[in-house]
């Protein structure tokens, strides 16, 4: 059995003053939108390299592994300290995304697929970490306002994200395509 988590001393005060969920919101903040950058650069450099139906291949290895380790990833965060495992994906997937701008050169499929599934595992852990560090920053008076925030990243990343990341590859790598999205964004740094 695991130790439960001691909670760091939260502000009661307004969310705006509470550095650790500010820092904790704003990293969460470029992950988001990295992610619907790099999802948008890959699909338009695979969709380039090798067709459609092997673009779909590499979506699937993606997502099916974020789909089938999503309720193990939220095992491994309630059984784990959660603030080292928001850090520790956090910099895998700033290492991927550097990965990823090499990868997007090569014609090896497998290349392309191992970094697919790596992103979904990640991903798998990724999204319920982001929900558990919430409780052990803010008050549990300020949780709901707090989540309500967080939605709106969430939404807004979903919905920006990646009509941001059509922008960047249309302007800057159009028609030789380059995997790009903010690695130096995505590390959680201050959970």
């Amino acid at each position: 059995m695991t130790e439960p988590l001691v909670r760091p001393e939260v502000s009661s005060g307004p969310l705006r003053r509470n550095h650790l969920y500010q820092a904790m919101f704003w990293s969460q903040t470029c992950t988001d939108f990295a992610e619907q950058l790099v999802l948008v650069s890959i699909t338009w450099a695979a969709l380039h390299t090798f067709g459609g139906g092997t673009l779909g291949l590499i979506l699937a290895t993606w997502a099916v592994p974020r789909g089938l380790l999503l309720l193990f990833g939220g095992v491994l965060v309630d059984r784990s300290d959660r603030r080292f495992l928001a850090i520790a994906v956090g910099v895998l997937l700033a290492l991927l995304n550097l990965a990823a701008s090499s990868i997007t050169h090569h014609k090896d499929l497998w290349m392309w697929l191992l970094l697919a599934a790596a992103l979904g595992v990640l991903d798998a852990v990724r999204l319920p970490v982001g929900s558990a560090v919430l409780p052990l920053l803010v008050d549990r008076d300020r949780l709901v306002q707090a989540n309500r925030w967080v939605s709106l990243r969430e939404w807004a990343a979903m919905t920006a994200g990646p009509a941001l990341g059509g922008v960047l590859v249309a302007a800057r790598w159009a028609p030789r395509t380059r995997c790009w999205s903010g690695p130096a964004c995505t590390s959680p740094a201050a959970c």
